[in-house]
Formats: structure tokens, C-alpha cells, sequence
């Protein structure tokens, strides 16, 4: 969820201003089109990348495990 809603904060971020500045940094660097990435919490749907925002970053499933 926090690709779509970088500025969402987690119960676990300590320092919910940092954990923001570093998921925005992390996500800019996954846009690269050549970048493929596992998440393991979306269920079939695995493998994706992150999409360059439009108005926001997205995620980009690219098949089923």
C-alpha cells in the first residue's frame, strides 16, 4: 500500500518523517523500467515494478507465481 501511499506511516516507524523521506528516495530509484522486484505480500501476483507517477507511484504486476 505504501507504493500508492508513500505518506502513509506504519505502526513500526519510528521516525515516521524518515521512513517517509526513504520510501520516497527507494521508490524513485525502483522506477528504473529495467527493474523487476518480488513482493511477497501480493498474493499470485508477485513479480512487478514500480510505474513512474502519473499523479502517484503504482505497482505493475508482470505475472502469477
Amino acid at each position: 500500500m505504501q507504493v500508492v501511499e508513500s505518506t502513509w506511516s506504519f505502526l513500526f516507524d519510528a521516525d515516521a518523517a524518515q521512513a517517509f523521506r526513504t520510501r520516497e528516495q527507494l521508490l524513485k530509484e525502483l522506477e528504473d523500467p529495467g527493474t523487476v522486484l518480488a513482493g511477497g505480500h501480493f498474493a499470485g501476483n508477485v513479480f512487478g515494478r514500480v510505474l513512474p507517477p502519473a499523479s502517484r507511484p503504482a505497482w505493475a504486476s508482470i505475472g502469477r507465481v
